[in-house]
Order: structure tokens, then sequence, then C-alpha cells
């Protein structure tokens, strides 16, 4: 596939798709003239697409993961996911219209019609269980009515009923048979009644590697204030490096150089402390983030990660920043369990 279409001097070129039954994914590169290329390394700045969806010509209900990163000079990289909240017919038309591009607007050029079909041997991978795995928790009743396996990820349908305060904070994690966090969660939710919930979930987790997922129950709640203490450590140091006690103990083992990209190794004893908020600073004070949003597991046998970050020049002093953050919430919580730095309740969900 090499679909481009330019507007305001930015060329959008959707390079490759993929459908499974349940996921669209579309892979993009963005090309934007240097002068209108004033995003930073930032997530929050990056150049994303957005617009409405159409399929046949009826307007998609779906949910969007959209994550582009730099890969050269003025040129970005990005992969396109779709979650549709209905299920899709095998063969259709996918209809994209992008208004902007990040902060620069269109007149109406970005505009693609996709054929879409799905592979037959997706289609017979697709897998439908229903387990129903219950749990009384925190004043919740909360059921899997079903779990849809495919060539991309794990979709669940989980119900939960009690008191509506508590329904609309519940928030899951999805944790691998080897405790590792996944890519996914809470992709939308509806009322079924006074006291019920439906949460859409979707994990990017495959059977061929995991035998069943760990879901874990929580709560988010409104921050009200919040501040934050920055710390940096020399890279050119000693190792380990032992990283604040509100970091979980996270020691950082090594860091590699190379010609591609920097390597960050560490090394936690709580799983639930696994996702760590690193970046690296070079000596002009520029902040690297890292290439990817959840770590990497290294060893099943320990809780041993890896973040990977642009390369640096190892000859140049070159810190690893990190923040604690001190968050008062909007509302008492005490009498909640599952906070967000207390999430140990485990639903094991065989696939």
């Amino acid at each position: 596939m090499n679909e481009s279409r330019t507007d305001q001097g930015v060329t959008v070129t959707f390079t490759d798709l993929f459908y499974d039954g349940s996921m669209l994914s579309l892979g993009y590169t963005v090309k934007i003239p240097a002068e209108k290329d004033v995003w930073s390394e930032m997530h929050y700045r990056r150049p994303h697409i957005n617009g409405p969806t159409m399929i046949n010509d009826v307007i998609l209900d779906y949910s969007i993961g959209n994550e582009p990163v730099k890969i050269g000079d003025h040129l970005y990289a990005g992969i396109l996911s779709i979650f549709p909240r209905a299920p899709l017919p095998d063969s259709f038309d996918l209809e994209l219209e992008a208004p902007s591009v990040g902060v620069i607007g269109g007149s109406g050029k970005w505009k693609w019609q996709l054929p879409v079909t799905l592979m037959q041997r997706l289609k017979e991978a697709q897998r439908t269980i229903h387990p129903q795995v219950k749990l009384e928790w925190n004043g919740l009743k909360i059921s899997v009515e079903e779990v849809q396996v495919s060539q991309s990820g794990t979709d669940l349908v989980v119900l939960a009923s009690g008191p509506t305060e508590k329904l609309t904070k519940l928030d899951f994690t999805g944790m691998d048979e080897h405790m590792t966090l996944i890519d996914g969660g809470l992709r939308y939710s509806d009322k079924v009644d006074e006291q019920t919930y439906r949460y859409q979930l979707r994990f990017l987790i495959s059977p061929k590697r995991n035998s069943f997922l760990n879901l874990i129950p929580g709560f988010g709640y409104t921050v009200k204030e919040s501040t934050s203490q920055e710390f940096r450590y020399d890279l050119q140091g000693a190792y380990p490096i032992s990283l604040p006690k509100e970091n979980g103990g996270a020691l950082v083992t090594r860091v590699d150089f190379m010609s591609d990209k920097t390597v960050v190794h560490y090394q936690v004893q709580d799983p639930f402390q696994q996702l760590q908020f690193l970046m690296i600073e070079d000596e002009k004070g520029t902040r690297l983030p890292s290439n990817h949003v959840y770590p990497i597991r290294e060893s099943t046998e320990s809780f041993s990660f890896r973040y990977e970050f642009p390369p640096v020049n190892p000859q140049q002093k070159v810190k690893l920043l990190t923040t604690v953050n001190t968050t008062t919430l909007e509302e008492n919580v005490s009498n909640y369990e599952g906070t967000p730095d207390m999430r140990r309740t485990q639903i094991k969900i065989p696939l």
C-alpha cells in the first residue's frame, strides 16, 4: 500500500493495513516542511492524525490509539489503531478523513477510501470464550462475560454491579502470566441499569505465548493538586543507580550507548513498580523520552526491564532524569481498595 495525500505542504502516506476481525491497524508516515515542523519529541506534541472514520458510508463508532514517533528529519511514522465498538463485516470500504495533522489544519485533501478484506487464515484464528469468571471486590460484583481472542490481541466484556460512584471510577490493568504489564486497557464503558455497567477492554496479549491473562481492578481519581520533584543521575558514573524509594526501589543496572539507540536497563522487586518514568537529558538540557510507553521485559526469572531512547553521544554529560510526583486527590479514598498504587487483586482469565 502506498496511498499519499498532500495538503498545506504536509504529505501523509498510508503504507500498511492490517485487519483481523476486531481491530484495524494502519501504518503511516508524515513528511512536514522544515518551517512547519515545530513539534518537540514529547508524546503530546507529535503530529497525530485525527478525524472521522466511516465504513461503507456509515460513521464508525470507535475508539482509537495513535502514537507517532520521529524517524528522520521532519519525518514521522505511526500506527493508527481503530477499535470498533460493534462487529464489522469481513469486507468493506474504509473511509478516512483528517481535518488536521497535529496542529496543522487542512483544506479537505487528506481523504482516503481504502478497501479492507479479512483474510481467511485470520478469520479462522478468532475464538470466543465465555469463562464466567466472577469476583466480589470492594463492594462490587465483577464478572468476565466474554473473551474474544484474535491475531492482534484479546478483547473482554466485563460486567460490574454496585454503587454508581464506584462503577464510574472502575478501571482495569492487564498483566501476563509472568506479571508483565500489557499494553491496553479500558476502551469504553456503558450503563446497563442503575447499578450495572458494561466495560469493553482490549489487551495486546496472544494465547500463543500466554495461557492466561491477569486482570487487575482499580479505581481512577481526579487529581486536585500535584507537585513534582526531579532527580538526575550521571550516566557516566558507577552502577547500579538507586532511584528514589517512591519509585519502588528501582535499580538502574547499566546503560548501553549504541549507534541507533540508548538502552537503559533496570530492575524492580515489585512487579507493580515496573512502569518507571524515565527520560534522558543531554548536555544541552534537551529531554528525550523513551521510544515506547511500556518497558520491555528482559527476563521472566526476575523483574528486569529496559527502556530504549534515541541515540546520544556518550562522551557528553548525559543524565538520567526521573520525577517523583506527590498528589492530592479530589476526594477521600481511604475507604477504597485498589487506589492507583495498591492494585493487588488479580482475576485470572484463561486464554
